[in-house]
């Protein structure tokens, strides 16, 4: 109410120079409430990137699953082969989501590194099917 007032007072008055105190505590009220409604929007975007990566690596964890169970139906099955252009004929995954897909064997572990684009745009994946690590951008995996 008193904020109300002060700005009738201001319009009708024109008396700026009396109100100096109030206009900079009005002034510190508006920052004040700009900064606290900023700060939910940064959680929430960062909640979203996570998110993200969390599904990024849900998926990747799936073509690693599909992999196993593909090399236990068939025998002699040939892992090497799947890349972004193969995984959607071998393993029945559609590729629209994946820039490139490189699969082999480390230690005996099946061993994956996926380029993300469209959906996953930016993203890149690699390790195996205890840990993948997801790195935004595409630096190389380490």
């Amino acid at each position: 109410m008193r904020s109300f007032l002060f700005i009738r007072n201001i319009i009708l008055k024109g008396d700026i120079m009396a109100c100096r105190g109030k206009r900079i505590k009005l002034i510190l009220f508006f920052v004040v409430i700009a900064i606290l409604l900023f700060i939910p929007l940064y959680n929430i975007s960062n909640i979203n990137k996570i998110k993200i990566k969390d599904d990024f690596a849900s998926e990747v964890k799936n073509i690693l699953t599909s992999i196993e169970n593909e090399k236990m139906k068939v025998i002699n099955f040939n892992f090497q082969k799947i890349n972004e252009r193969t995984i959607d004929s071998i393993l029945g995954i559609s590729n629209t989501n994946y820039e490139q897909i490189r699969v082999n064997m480390i230690a005996e572990k099946i061993r994956i590194t996926v380029i993300g684009c469209n959906k996953w745009k930016g993203m890149l994946a690699c390790g195996t099917i205890e840990g993948i690590k997801i790195i935004e951008g595409t630096d190389k995996c380490v």
